[in-house]
């Protein structure tokens, strides 16, 4: 009777070290990581964004924010290329910048989100938006670069700070003279939480100056 009784205690304790076992893992979130990725749908991005263009409202931005991935897809569904023609083509695009350049957040961290879906020239014109806030809105963009520091891309690269657009190469003055430009209007921050970044962006702006403005007068 006790050797049966003690079979009985043996079968409860193995059966409840499992379930203990199971609650840690499931609380741990290690039945989430065997998850399959989502991929990322570059249809339902178009349509997004089409809504985002037709009414640059915050609601529409918050969706469209919503809608892109947070880091590079692993995995994607669609035809990315045609995509970024719509997005970046036409009369599309410029509605997006105008709201960049306006100082509006949601459509600055718009930018900053490309960065995980795009390559090549739309990645330049990118960087170039986003660079062009140094010297007229200096705290949004240190606002937006703190929240998204830790993004690949940025973690590769470096900050968006020294993209100039087409025309500046071929004047090396003026190219100077807006790099000590954007030196002094991120400097003008004094706030201590944008330190670190503000000083990496001005180091990148003075390597700039002397690989791009060597010959300058």
């Amino acid at each position: 009777m006790e050797i049966e009784n003690l079979r009985k205690f043996l079968r409860h304790l193995i059966c409840f070290s499992v379930f203990s076992v199971n609650v840690i893992l499931a609380n741990s979130g290690f039945p989430r990581a065997m998850q399959p990725e989502k991929a990322f749908n570059w249809g339902d991005l178009t349509a997004v964004y089409d809504t985002y263009i037709n009414c640059p409202s915050r609601e529409n931005a918050k969706a469209l924010l919503n809608a892109m991935p947070m880091n590079r897809p692993g995995k994607e569904i669609g035809d990315a290329e045609r995509v970024l023609l719509h997005i970046f083509g036409g009369a599309n695009f410029p509605v997006l910048s105008s709201e960049v350049r306006a100082g509006e957040r949601s459509a600055v961290e718009i930018m900053v989100r490309f960065f995980n879906i795009t390559d090549g020239a739309y990645t330049d014109t990118v960087e170039t938006e986003l660079a062009w806030l140094v010297r007229s809105k200096p705290r949004l963009f240190l606002e937006v670069l703190l929240a998204y520091k830790d993004q690949e891309y940025i973690r590769r690269f470096g900050y968006p700070v020294d993209f100039v657009g087409e025309g500046y190469q071929a004047h090396p003055c003026a190219l100077r003279h807006e790099y000590e430009k954007r030196i002094e209007a991120l400097e003008g921050i004094k706030d201590p939480i944008y330190a670190e970044i503000v000083e990496s962006c001005t180091k990148k702006l003075r390597e700039s100056i002397k690989k791009y403005t060597q010959k300058a007068p």
